[in-house]
């Protein structure tokens, strides 16, 4: 598809859906969610380092859906939940200070995760494709 400029005095044709200054249009990101096919198992590897720090934390998120993943943080909170609370009196009752979340996975370059695609997460799998092969 393609719409035509014409401003001072010269006339000049850019196709829609390529963003300047980038090898990606927004035909190659489609065709790479048509990939991406609900209720099956994937694999997914991080082929670059996210740029936006929105896009590394869905990346993690993604990662902490596998099942070892998932056993691993809740063995961390039940842990975090009984053991590990700091308790402190302050203005005559107590307060109890519990750490944060340890985190498990972590998004780099090269790292391999396997989901169960649910149409749940798809959008979020086709916000993040241009980091991941699969």
């Amino acid at each position: 598809m393609f719409f035509q400029l014409v401003g001072n005095g010269f006339t000049s044709f850019w196709k829609i859906g390529t963003i300047l200054g980038s090898k990606w249009s927004l035909t190659m990101a489609k065709a790479a969610e048509k990939l991406i096919v609900p209720n099956t198992e994937m694999t997914f590897t991080v082929s670059t380092d996210p740029k936006r720090p929105a896009a590394r934390k869905t990346i993690e998120r993604l990662m902490w859906m596998q099942p070892q993943v998932k056993k691993d943080h809740s063995m961390l909170q039940r842990r975090r939940k009984q053991k590990d609370i700091k308790y402190t009196l302050r203005a005559g009752r107590v307060w109890f200070d519990r750490p944060r979340a340890t985190r498990t996975v972590r998004c780099a370059k090269g790292v391999s995760f396997t989901l169960n695609v649910t149409p749940q997460i798809l959008n979020d799998l086709k916000s993040v494709a241009k980091y991941l092969d699969f």
